[in-house]
């Protein structure tokens, strides 16, 4: 067992001897990538954390519940029931497989069209004053509006998935 006084010597260590190979990485990051899309990489990442994770959390463990109550009450009336879930869930499995592989791809699109979006509107407020002394609120309106659009028509075959997806599992016919 590692003691105290090791443990933080040994962090000690760790930490003064990979400060510069640290910052280094983390300078590489921030010059190599857009403001654009640095922010919507951590919008998205605090969004998922705080929205879609607990709701997930909760959804999973209520469905995996349900599942197993309904699939013992069956195997325990009927024995043959057994025998047709294994080719069910072989061919649920490979349903599945082709449902992540399009879903990653689309939300990795949605992800790429978000970041102009995003760069755009952070751009567009840092230079708000100088947008309203020539006067072209306008123009940067529609340009945001189209960068909206494209990150829009994205999304959607995105949810659209989603839900077809659900459609088989929630429907019980």
């Amino acid at each position: 067992m590692i003691q105290h006084r090791e443990f933080f010597s040994f962090l000690f260590f760790f930490f003064f001897s990979n400060k510069k190979k640290l910052f280094v990485q983390i300078f590489s990051f921030l010059f190599s990538n857009r403001l654009g899309r640095i922010i919507n990489r951590f919008s998205k990442d605090q969004s998922t954390i705080d929205e879609v994770l607990p709701r997930t959390f909760q959804s999973y463990f209520r469905t995996l519940f349900s599942v197993i109550g309904i699939l013992v009450a069956i195997a325990y009336s009927t024995y043959y029931f057994l025998i047709a879930i294994i080719p069910l869930g072989i061919l649920y499995y490979y349903i599945q497989r082709y449902y992540l592989a399009t879903s990653r791809e689309l939300k990795r699109l949605d992800s790429v069209s978000r970041s102009p979006l995003y760069a755009n509107f952070s751009e567009t407020i840092n230079g708000l004053v100088t947008i309203r002394a020539y006067k072209q609120v306008h123009r940067f309106i529609k340009i945001n509006e189209q960068k909206l659009d494209l990150n829009q028509t994205v999304y959607y075959p995105n949810i659209a998935s989603n839900r077809w997806f659900e459609l088989p599992i929630l429907s019980p016919f």
